[in-house]
């Protein structure tokens, strides 16, 4: 996926939400909602992620409905240490 245009548009206790729109191989253009979680560490070591990200993605898998956005993708990485520093 190549995304044309990213903007914030809120942050809260586990991560930030921004508003993206990317060009599909038809050329057709699409808006989506990126989410980029908060992890978690302790004591300089990594920890994950928070039980509230994981019961948000549960549920963004299972729902339907037009006035949610539908989860389409997961990507996910974990910190160098020089990130973590």
């Amino acid at each position: 996926m190549n995304i044309d245009y990213v903007q914030m548009i809120g942050a809260g206790t586990f991560g930030t939400v921004y508003k993206g729109v990317y060009t599909d191989k038809e050329g057709v253009k699409h808006q989506i909602a990126i989410k980029k979680f908060k992890q978690i560490e302790k004591d300089g070591d990594y920890k994950g992620l928070p039980i509230p990200t994981y019961r948000e993605i549960k549920y963004l898998q299972l729902v339907d409905h037009e006035n949610i956005v539908k989860l389409r993708d997961i990507k996910y990485s974990r910190p160098s240490k020089s990130q973590s520093n």
